[in-house]
């Protein structure tokens, strides 16, 4: 299935739009939860930032932890804090430890953890190796 731009935002605004008319009246935790994993799932740093602050808000009150744990995971994975997500993973595990969907995220961010982690150290390493090479010329003297 392919990305559509348009059929995203199009979503977004709907709920956005529900969310703050159910704000006049009474606040909606279910229309947040939506409207929090569905900006999520943008392309937009902005976006996700703001899905996490409104699931953030759900957390805090307890609504749905699970569900919100899962959706903070996956926000946070994508903006590239994965300590923030893996403990978030590592909560839903204590929670349902043979929950399928909660090992695959768990793996997943684990996964790109240590990818990250390598691919540090493997530039780490490459940067003191070319500064040895200057530092410490091979040639005779």
């Amino acid at each position: 299935m392919e990305f559509d731009s348009e059929v995203f935002e199009r979503e977004k605004e709907e709920l956005r739009q529900l969310f703050e008319e159910s704000n006049e009246e009474e606040p909606s935790p279910r229309l947040q939860l939506d409207l929090g994993a569905h900006l999520c799932c943008s392309i937009e740093k902005e976006d996700v930032k703001e899905g996490i602050e409104l699931l953030q808000e759900l957390l805090s009150i307890g609504y749905r932890r699970q569900e919100v744990l899962y959706q903070l995971a996956l926000g946070h994975m994508k903006l590239g804090k994965h300590a923030v997500a893996r403990k978030e993973a590592e909560m839903l595990l204590r929670m349902e430890p043979r929950n399928l969907q909660y090992l695959a995220v768990h793996s997943l961010i684990v996964e790109r953890t240590a990818t990250e982690g390598s691919t540090g150290s493997i530039l780490l390493l490459a940067s003191v190796a070319s500064a040895a090479f200057f530092l410490f010329p091979h040639g005779k003297h």
